[in-house]
């Protein structure tokens, strides 16, 4: 999964996208270089075998990939709740259209622009598998966290999806 978010470049856009994920927790995101490539490291991601020299390495670990890596990696807060649940709707009143009940809303139909940037940042990170549209449950943490309703320990969100995303590597395409 090519994950490249967008980085808006008009200046007061990327300042609100800045104070958004700051007050959210997780500005540590704006601050990773997505759109680097590192052609041994691409080789590295989509080879189906392990290069001998990481096999007692964290990276070759994900079992020991814990909360305290991931906040150190991105230089999360502390403390939280993981995924809101389907029952913790923040979505309502949020989007034009209804939500298609496998994918759920197309970020393009966020009502709220800087909402949308925000989602369109986001999205790609935590649904690298279909970017251009958001789960509920991914639209419902980010939301609730934007709007201050709910404290997301991102650290959880970072491990749980990573951790879902390996699980299905042997199994489709790298």
């Amino acid at each position: 999964c090519k994950v490249t978010p967008p980085i808006p470049t008009d200046p007061a856009h990327f300042a609100e996208l800045e104070e958004d994920l700051t007050q959210m927790g997780c500005v540590g995101f704006l601050h990773q270089g997505w759109h680097l490539k590192h052609a041994p490291m691409l080789e590295e991601l989509t080879s189906r075998h392990l290069p001998a020299g990481y096999s007692k390495t964290l990276r070759a670990q994900p079992g020991k990939w814990t909360l305290a890596v991931w906040r150190q990696v991105y230089d999360f807060e502390r403390g939280g709740e993981g995924l809101a649940t389907r029952k913790e709707d923040y979505t309502k009143g949020k989007f034009l259209t209804k939500p298609h009940p496998n994918d759920g809303y197309r970020i393009d139909d966020c009502i709220d622009e800087r909402e949308r940037r925000l989602l369109a940042f986001l999205v790609p990170i935590l649904h690298p598998k279909k970017p251009a549209v958001v789960p509920i449950t991914i639209a419902s943490t980010i939301l609730s966290a934007k709007a201050g309703d709910r404290e997301v320990c991102w650290s959880r969100v970072v491990k749980d999806i990573v951790l879902d995303l390996i699980k299905g590597l042997g199994n489709s395409r790298p």
